[in-house]
């Protein structure tokens, strides 16, 4: 007979710590300005996952881009303080000047994750961070497909896994 253990648990603060370094670098870096566009960030779930540790940093601002009726729906229920909402990546740094582009589990699900990356590294601003992104290291990029249990709803997305070497060459050479 086979036995299953389940994974030891982990504290949540220690989930979060990694991506909370790279915005307190970023911000000190900045003499304590923040201001993030979380690419992809849907309702804005890091930002409230992250504010209460972010009360220090003197200037923050939080724009997602996203799909318009998340946009639609985070303008109406959930702009609120430094959080605010927009369609493109245009309209964000025109607004917001950011000086953080965070990618946090969007670029496996996008359909040129390698253009978008070199696109948002383009524009002007400090820091890319890509976080919650699966890697490799076998000289090529995986497309997989990701199954959401029924019990969730019933679909599949595709998924990329990036060569870690390979991601990072879809920046420009200063970065």
């Amino acid at each position: 007979a086979t036995r299953c253990c389940p994974a030891p648990r982990q504290n949540p603060a220690h989930s979060i710590e990694p991506l909370l370094a790279a915005l307190r670098t970023a911000a000190t870096a900045a003499g304590g300005r923040l201001s993030v566009l979380d690419f992809g960030g849907a309702l804005g779930s890091t930002w409230w996952q992250h504010r209460r540790q972010l009360a220090a940093v003197p200037e923050v601002r939080w724009s997602v881009v996203e799909q318009p009726g998340f946009v639609t729906a985070g303008r109406r229920e959930f702009s609120t303080g430094p959080l605010r909402f927009y369609e493109t990546c245009e309209a964000c740094h025109a607004a917001e000047r950011p000086n953080v582009v965070l990618l946090s589990s969007v670029l496996p699900y996008v359909e040129r994750p390698h253009a978008l990356l070199a696109d948002l590294a383009a524009h002007e601003c400090d820091w890319i961070i890509i976080d919650r992104t699966g890697l490799t290291r076998t000289g090529r990029d995986r497309l997989t497909v990701e199954h959401v249990p029924p019990s969730i709803y019933d679909a599949s997305y595709p998924c990329w896994f990036f060569d870690r070497a390979r991601l990072l060459a879809s920046l420009p050479p200063h970065w």
